[in-house]
């Protein structure tokens, strides 16, 4: 291990003091009196250079002082040194020998700024040890800080912090969902950590950090048609005068061109498809070419890439990926799930905002009207009293079911709706309340049993809805297009029709 101070104890274990060095005592220990000491002590050789800190080739009294106390914090950095290898055991061997020089380089530094202080320089070496281990953690993060793999990691987690949902929005005109947006992250994070590895690789400027953000912006916002852009050119420029015979020299120079141009592709990321193939490397791309007998079929072939070029930046491409993924799995998670999980738990419902549900009371309505009135007026009450305090209860428990199960509740709205007014509408015009029972229908009034018809309802909800799931994940049928009739509700005593209303569930 490189030893800057030495040490002014012999092998006898003497400490050499200052007048041991100062045969003339003079005050000042002078070049011939530093190395005659040296010699005659066995002590290590340390140029004088490293001691004299105003470099006028002697030591003075005090010069000796720092030096005693610089060879102290010398041998309170040893254990440090060791710890170097520790630490940065597995990573390029450089940063261990950037944190070595760093540490040694500290004992200057730190005397530096301790007589600087104007602290009593006898405590110099005692405070240095004790100032030691913050300043080891300190020196090693700054190295760790500025690794290309930490710099990296920092650099692509800024960018993906910019692709936010609120940005997002912004790009795309309307948010990802949580899962889409995961796998927006868990892509676009793989892609820039890739494309990071290979900048890094060929890297020769002194700003890493600042030079690799903006490539990652280029390559994250930029197009395919973009990067291409120069390539193409050339190459449209290299073929442009041929004409409808090309020659078996011409070919030769058209796949010259062609593998030029695809090459560039290759080393910009761009996918690369020929003839309806996609190849991935530079030898399977050149076989391909190479493999054209017909000249102007090759032309078409790589003017069809050309032409294929996306224009969407690698952010609007990974966004639509995402989404179309995390759709995909929604909708086989929701095809999963069977139509029983759907049904609603009646003993989970709070029936406390309906007057006379748990009395056993009943809805009634009377008046000179026609038994249709009657019965319209009666169903107005039912509807307005399910819609408002046992709809957003049913909902609710749906919801929770589909969340935990990781499915979007958009996916149910509109089977939700449907099932909804179609359970309501068989309650309705059902023998419970229909004029046909003359229980409850009788000239001048109608009534009903509140809890019958709640409890009825929910029943029938919970049948259609089972049915209707389990046939829609049987079969390629979209609950969201059933169209439901709503025309058998009739019109209200005013002759309001309730048919659009209930169609829409509002």
């Amino acid at each position: 291990m490189d030893i800057r101070f030495g040490s002014l104890t012999t092998q006898s274990g003497q400490q050499i003091k200052f007048e041991d060095f100062d045969k003339d005592k003079d005050g000042v220990i002078t070049e011939d009196e530093y190395n005659a000491a040296l010699k005659e002590y066995g002590l290590d050789s340390v140029e004088l250079s490293k001691v004299d800190n105003n470099q006028d080739k002697q030591l003075s009294n005090e010069e000796f002082q720092m030096w005693e106390q610089k060879i102290k914090m010398e041998e309170a950095l040893q254990p440090y040194l060791t710890k170097v290898t520790t630490d940065f055991t597995g990573k390029n061997s450089k940063y261990a020998a950037d944190m070595t020089a760093k540490l040694r380089d500290l004992i200057d530094k730190f005397a530096e700024e301790y007589m600087e202080s104007g602290k009593n320089i006898s405590n110099l070496a005692k405070d240095f040890e004790a100032d030691l281990p913050s300043r080891y953690e300190t020196i090693k993060q700054e190295i760790l800080n500025n690794t290309p793999e930490a710099v990296t990691s920092r650099v692509i987690d800024e960018m993906l912090e910019k692709q936010s949902p609120k940005t997002r929005r912004g790009l795309f005109n309307k948010g990802l969902s949580d899962a889409a947006q995961a796998k927006f992250d868990q892509k676009l994070g793989k892609l820039l950590e890739a494309e990071a590895n290979a900048f890094i690789k060929s890297y020769k400027g002194d700003n890493l950090e600042a030079d690799l953000e903006k490539h990652l912006e280029e390559y994250m916002n930029g197009t395919d048609a973009k990067r291409l852009a120069d390539a193409v050119k050339t190459y449209q420029s290299a073929v442009s005068g041929y004409g409808s015979y090309i020659d078996a020299n011409e070919l030769t120079q058209i796949k010259e061109d062609a593998i030029k141009l695809m090459q560039d592709a290759l080393d910009k990321g761009v996918k690369v498809t020929i003839g309806g193939y996609n190849y991935t490397s530079l030898s399977a791309i050149t076989n391909k070419i190479n493999s054209y007998t017909d000249g102007q079929q090759l032309l078409d072939d790589v003017q069809a890439f050309i032409d294929g070029l996306s224009t969407k930046s690698l952010v609007e491409q990974l966004a639509a990926e995402a989404a179309s993924e995390a759709q995909a799995e929604a909708d086989a998670k929701f095809a999963s799930i069977p139509g029983s999980s759907y049904q609603v738990d009646a003993n989970e419902i709070n029936y406390g905002g309906i007057p006379g549900y748990y009395e056993n009371g009943e809805w009634e309505v009377k008046g000179k009207r026609s038994q249709e009135a009657l019965r319209d007026e009666l169903h107005n009450k039912i509807k307005e009293t399910l819609d408002t305090q046992i709809k957003d209860q049913m909902k609710s428990q749906i919801y929770a079911m589909l969340l935990e199960q990781g499915v979007p509740t958009s996916k149910i709205d509109q089977v939700f709706e449907n099932i909804y007014n179609k359970s309501l509408t068989e309650v309705l015009e059902g023998d419970l309340i229909s004029t046909r029972n003359k229980t409850w229908f009788r000239k001048g009034y109608a009534k009903c049993n509140i809890k019958e018809v709640v409890d009825t309802f929910i029943q029938t909800f919970n049948t259609n809805i089972a049915k209707a799931i389990d046939e829609m994940n049987a079969s390629t049928t979209d609950m969201d297009t059933v169209d439901l009739d709503m025309s058998v509700l009739g019109k209200g005593e005013n002759g309001e029709d309730f048919t659009e209303l209930y169609a829409t569930g509002e």
